[in-house]
Order: structure tokens, then C-alpha cells, then sequence
């Protein structure tokens, strides 16, 4: 190191020089290669500024990288590589400014050290009568340069505080952190060497200010991002912090409770249900509400979520337990006294939760949150289950001939359709009513090239004057991860829309005469539960697993989209208003398309419950659960699946 500062220490000793022939003082000598190096590396400071400015851009797509895959910080390391690649971003571009300037310091410090080496004509030291080339530990040197260093560092932490595009986002301690710590250096290191290295930082300093005021003139944020990219996080009070700590606590207690609760419970072969919300309870109730009703089997419910509704009407047949995120982790992977977990977390064993090392005989069993294809999920996201419970045909030849195709063990694919479908479908008929004008949803999936990014406006201007009640209901996850986006939404059309955003209640799909959407699975919930028809809007598609194409199979997401309605492109929504009117008047040809498609693609409508119930059962009970179906006249638990 002490020979490449060295080295480093020749170029910089001939500026030095320069600078002093042209001045014929040591101080101006000194300015003139501080700004001589500043301007070397000025486009560094611009490529901060524009790496700054990236990174705003793609903030919203890192925080759902982090959601995604909490508690994995290899696959978020991994995810977050992998995107910084794709957006040509550099994690490591505003340490490179930082590395240049200590380089530069350490050489300064050899040149000043050694003055004459460089500076063979040099004679005078003095400037503004201190004595650059000693130590500043004496008045009145003491109170002038390492002052000045500290003051114009701070002045420079401030501007780089206040106008770098990412730094005006971070919190306090995450923006001052690193800056206190270089204003205490900038005022030590000037005490105990030569004032010229007191000096040199004063000016770097203060050229430092110039340059970032240039900087953000060329290339100001405000001009690539928006203003709400741009806003610094919400201060925390002192109240909201006293709460989040009350309420950490509590929950931690009520964590503790539950776990011992769990593990004391007599019941050694458990029948576990996971979710990480509270919202996918859903997904099971209808295979829960068969085994409650029709066996004295304890159903075990762990969610992460600490206000799921189920946790306060937990009962003596259905226990449930709050086990949070991250004690998730451990807990799964120590997971014993139970025989069976069901679950709508893909990738198993790929991420944070993993199999239990404790159990190895534990079944694990995958059941859908949606009704389509594998091009859903990640790449080998059901590999390391031993069960799937598979809404449609479809699911089984993705399944079949992905492990056909990579070689992996064969799973127990149990056919029992979808349980959300079901309860819509019985809601509709409950609650089904004739509308005073046609109700048109829309209802888009929640990914950032999708219908509300890409052309709501003219959507909602083609259908204005049209004798429609529009209604806009987002996906749970848009307003969650771009909670700005949604409320400009809610600004811009309220007063031209119903505004849905009441996840608790389904009643803006079976009400609705027409779906326009673009590659949610809502399409297939609101076709098939009310049989009417979907407006897809040929958007990008979501591709999340991006070796599907090797399998040689047409995704269903793509099939359906002719069965149950219509694609528009989105040059083409000046079509839209012609189309809807067809589709009102022709209902009839419609309906009978999607009864086709029902038939044709979902197992067991109406039933699913029951099939996966009786799958659950056998498996658990073997041979008491024959007497019982022989009872109700069933010959074999397995006869839905015959």
C-alpha cells in the first residue's frame, strides 16, 4: 500500500508543482490541484447522481423483492443482483467518489510531507501566516483549518443530504451515520498533520458543494421521477415509537403463548394448516369446514399474520396459533408433532421455510391460491411437496411433465379443484341481483407494467359516456407495494368510478354484468362463478417462471382468455365500447362458452371441500375413516378421484 500511495504520489507531486509555478504560492498550489482533481473526477459525481436517481426508479421493485422473500437474504442478495444487473444499476458507483477522494488524500499527505521531492523550488510555507508544512496542534492554526475542515465537511454532508435523489429518502441516523463519523475524521486528521492536508480538504470540500449543485442542474431527479419517489420517509414520533415497541411486545408474548400452546396440545398427529395472512384462509375454508363437519379431527391453523380474524374465534376444533414471520423460520424447520401441513407458500425447502429437519416423515401438501399455470410460480415451486391439490387437468400434465423433465420424484397429485371458486359461486347464487344500469369492474393483477400503469386513462375515458357503472378495484397487493399509485388513482376517478378497495367483501364480482382485466386471475373467479364474460387487455404478461417454455405446454392463463371472453390490445381500446355491447346483448352465447370451459378445466365444482377433505382424512385416520364414508354409502374415499 505504501508503495502504491507512492507511486500514486509522483503524478500528483507534478500538479502540485505546476500549480506552484504558476501561483508561486505553496496555499494557491494547493488549490489549483484540488481543483485540477476535482474536475478529473467531476463525472463520477455526475454517474452518483444518475446511479442516485436509478435507484428511486426501481425502489418500488426492491421492496418487493424484500416482501417476497423475507427472511432469505441469500435468494434476496441473489433477486437483488440479478435486478441491479437488468436496470444497469451499481450498488458500488457511490463508494467509487468516496475511494477516489482517500486516495487522493493519502497522496496529498506523501506530496505534503515531502514538499521539496516535488516541489524543488519550494521555499515559503506560509500562507495567511500558518505554516502548512507542520502539524496543526498549536494556536492559532488550531482553531483555523481543522475547524474549517469539520465546518465545510458538515456543509457538504448537508447539500449531498439534501439534493442526492437517494439520500433524500433515507431515514436520520441512515443519512448522518457515515457523515458524523467523516466530519470527526475531517477535523482530527488536519490536527496532527501538516496544515496543508487541513487545507486541501477545505477546499475539496468546498469544491465538493460546487460540484453537487452542478450535478443536480444536469441532471435534476425531479425531472426522471416523481414527486412521490422523492418525498423523505414519514418522521416516527415518539408516541409511534413508544406504541410499535408495546406493540412488539405483545405480540411477542402472545407468540410465546401460542408455541407452548402448540407443543403441550395432546395431540401428537396434527393436522396444520400455514398461512402468512389473514386473507388466506379463504383458500382452505372449504376444505376445513368438510373436516369439521364430518369428522372429530383437531384442525391446527398457524398464521403469521397477528390480525388474522381467526385467532379470535379459534375454538376447541380449530385451534389457532400467531407465530410470527421470522420465528416462522425456526419454528417449520423444527417442526414435530404433526403429520400433515397444508399450505399456499410455493417454493417449500427453496426460501425461508423450509422443511422440518426434526420430522422427516411430516406430508406436506400444496394447495392453489390461483386457478391457472406453473408460468405463475417460480421454477420448481411445488419440487419439494409431497401432495398437490390440483384445481384442473392442466395442472397435472405442468406437474407430470415437469418432473418428467428435470428428473424429480413423482408427487401424490390429488384432484379436488378450487375452493375460492366454490364459495364465489355459492355467494352469486345467495346474492345475486339484476343492476338499474350494466356494472363494468375492473380489476387488473397488481404488476407495475399492468392495466392501471398502462392505460386506465383511456379505458375509463372510452367508457365515460357510455350508460355504465364503472367500478375499480385494485389487487390487495398494488395498493400494499405502491400505496402512492393507488391514491392518485383514487383522486383521479372518483368521481367517474365506484372505488372498491373493501378486500374483505366479494360483492363488486358477482355483481358485475362485465370484467375488464388484463392477466389477473380474477378473470377466471369472476367467469366462472357468475358466467359472464372478461375483457382482457393484452398487456405484458407476468412471466414468473421463466423455463415454462421447455415443457411444450400452452399456459391456460393464454387458452382461456378466447373461451370466456375477448383480447383487446391496448391500441385498440377505442374497440372497447362496441365489444361491451355485444357482450351485454349476447350473454347468453357467452355463458354457455364458460360452462364449456368449467367443464372442460375445474375438477369437481362445487365439491372441492369435500375432495380435498376426504383426501385428508384417509390419510390421517386410514382405516376408521372407511367405516365412516361406508356409513354415508361412499364405497372409497378415493371415489372422487376415481
Amino acid at each position: 500500500m505504501v508503495q502504491v500511495i507512492g507511486i500514486l504520489a509522483m503524478p500528483l507531486g507534478w500538479i502540485m508543482r505546476i500549480g506552484y509555478q504558476l501561483t508561486g504560492s505553496y496555499g494557491l498550489a494547493i488549490l489549483f490541484f484540488a481543483v485540477v482533481a476535482k474536475v478529473i473526477t467531476f463525472p463520477l459525481t455526475l454517474s452518483m447522481q444518475k446511479n442516485s436517481i436509478r435507484l428511486l426508479e426501481i425502489q418500488p421493485m426492491l421492496e418487493h423483492i424484500r416482501r417476497a422473500h423475507y427472511g432469505d437474504k441469500a435468494r434476496i442478495n441473489e433477486e437483488q443482483y440479478l435486478l441491479y444487473k437488468q436496470q444497469k444499476y451499481s450498488p458500488l458507483s457511490g463508494l467509487i467518489p468516496l475511494f477516489i477522494q482517500f486516495l487522493l488524500l493519502f497522496g496529498m499527505v506523501n506530496v505534503i510531507y515531502n514538499p521539496t521531492r516535488h516541489i524543488p523550488e519550494l521555499l515559503d510555507y506560509l500562507f495567511l501566516g500558518i505554516d502548512l508544512s507542520v502539524a496543526q496542534t498549536k494556536f492559532p492554526s488550531i482553531i483555523v483549518f481543522p475547524f474549517l475542515s469539520g465546518l465545510s465537511n458538515y456543509a457538504l454532508c448537508l447539500v449531498q443530504n439534501r439534493l442526492n435523489p437517494a439520500q433524500r429518502r433515507m431515514r436520520f441516523w441512515s443519512k448522518w451515520g457515515m457523515s458524523l463519523i467523516m466530519i470527526a475524521f475531517s477535523i482530527y486528521f488536519p490536527l496532527v498533520t501538516p496544515g496543508g492536508i487541513g487545507l486541501y480538504w477545505l477546499y475539496s470540500n468546498s469544491l465538493g458543494i460546487a460540484a453537487a449543485f452542478i450535478a443536480n442542474a444536469m441532471y435534476p431527479a425531479q425531472k426522471f421521477v416523481s414527486a412521490d419517489l422523492l418525498k423523505p420517509p414519514p418522521k416516527i414520533s415518539h408516541d409511534e415509537l413508544v406504541k410499535a415497541r408495546k406493540l412488539h411486545k405483545h405480540q411477542h408474548v402472545i407468540e410465546q403463548a401460542a408455541l407452548e400452546r402448540f407443543y403441550s396440545h395432546p395431540d401428537k398427529h396434527k393436522l396444520m394448516f400455514y398461512a402468512v395472512s389473514g386473507g388466506q384462509f379463504k383458500y382452505y375454508s372449504e376444505i376445513i369446514e368438510y373436516i369439521l363437519n364430518n369428522t372429530d379431527i383437531i384442525v391446527h391453523y398457524v398464521t403469521n399474520d397477528p390480525n388474522d380474524k381467526l385467532l379470535e374465534n379459534s375454538s376447541e376444533r380449530l385451534q389457532a396459533y400467531y407465530v410470527g414471520e421470522k420465528k416462522a423460520i425456526t419454528f417449520m424447520m423444527n417442526l414435530r408433532t404433526v403429520a400433515m401441513v397444508v399450505m399456499t407458500v410455493p417454493n417449500l425447502q427453496q426460501f425461508h421455510i423450509k422443511r422440518s429437519v426434526v420430522d422427516t416423515d411430516i406430508e406436506y401438501v400444496y394447495t392453489w391460491h390461483h386457478f391457472t399455470s406453473l408460468i405463475m410460480l417460480r421454477e420448481g415451486a411445488v419440487d419439494h411437496f409431497d401432495t398437490v391439490f390440483c384445481v384442473g387437468p392442466h395442472q397435472i400434465e405442468e406437474i407430470r411433465k415437469t418432473e418428467q423433465f428435470y428428473n424429480l420424484r413423482k408427487k401424490q397429485l390429488v384432484k379436488t379443484g378450487y375452493g375460492q371458486m366454490d364459495m364465489l359461486m355459492r355467494l352469486h347464487t345467495e346474492k345475486f341481483n339484476k343492476n338499474s344500469l350494466p356494472q363494468i369492474l375492473i380489476a387488473p393483477s397488481w404488476a407495475t407494467n399492468g392495466l392501471f400503469d398502462s392505460c386506465l386513462d383511456e379505458i375509463v375515458r372510452q367508457l365515460s359516456d357510455c350508460p355504465y357503472q364503472l367500478v375499480i378495484r385494485p389487487h390487495p397487493e398494488y395498493c400494499k407495494r405502491f400505496p402512492d399509485k393507488w391514491n392518485n388513482i383514487v383522486k383521479r376517478y372518483n368521481d367517474h368510478a365506484i372505488i372498491d378497495s373493501d378486500f374483505s367483501s366479494q360483492d363488486s364480482i358477482y355483481k358485475s354484468d362485465a370484467l375488464v382485466t388484463d392477466w389477473s386471475n380474477i378473470a377466471y373467479e369472476f367467469a366462472f362463478c357468475t358466467k359472464r364474460p372478461v375483457i382482457f387487455i393484452n398487456t405484458p404478461q407476468k412471466i414468473m417462471n421463466s423455463e415454462y417454455k421447455k415443457l411444450g405446454i400452452e399456459p391456460l392463463d393464454k387458452i382461456l382468455r378466447s373461451e370466456i371472453g375477448e383480447n383487446i390490445d391496448i391500441d385498440k381500446l377505442h374497440n372497447l365500447p362496441e365489444i361491451l355491447v355485444d357482450m351485454l346483448t349476447n350473454g347468453e352465447r357467452y355463458r354457455d362458452s364458460i360452462e364449456q370451459a368449467i367443464d372442460k378445466w375445474l375438477f369437481y365444482p362445487g365439491r372441492s371441500g369435500e375432495a380435498g377433505g376426504r383426501y385428508i382424512i384417509n390419510r390421517l385416520t386410514n382405516a376408521t375413516v372407511g367405516i365412516y364414508l361406508l356409513a354415508q354409502g361412499v364405497k372409497s374415499v378415493n371415489a372422487l378421484n376415481s
